[in-house]
């Protein structure tokens, strides 16, 4: 585990910053019925007013889970 953090310490700094930013959103987003129904940048609406679970999810989680999976493939071949 170490030796994962010292080779990738900037990339996991900066998804755990992209995390933050991202959650940061979603609480001051408003939540509405509305927001369920599209994604953030497909839509004219403001990021406040169509940021959800759903957006947090694809835009926050998905790089973090992306980056483990290519960890542990890498890791699989050593």
């Amino acid at each position: 585990m170490n030796k994962i953090v010292k080779e990738n310490g900037i990339v996991i700094g900066i998804l755990i910053f992209w995390l933050f930013v991202n959650f940061i959103i979603l609480m001051l987003s408003k939540s509405s019925e509305y927001s369920k129904e599209v994604l953030y940048p497909f839509t004219d609406n403001e990021i406040t007013n169509t940021y959800d679970s759903s957006e947090f999810l694809v835009y926050g989680v998905t790089p973090v889970i992306l980056f483990v999976i290519l960890q542990l493939i890498s890791y699989e071949k050593n």
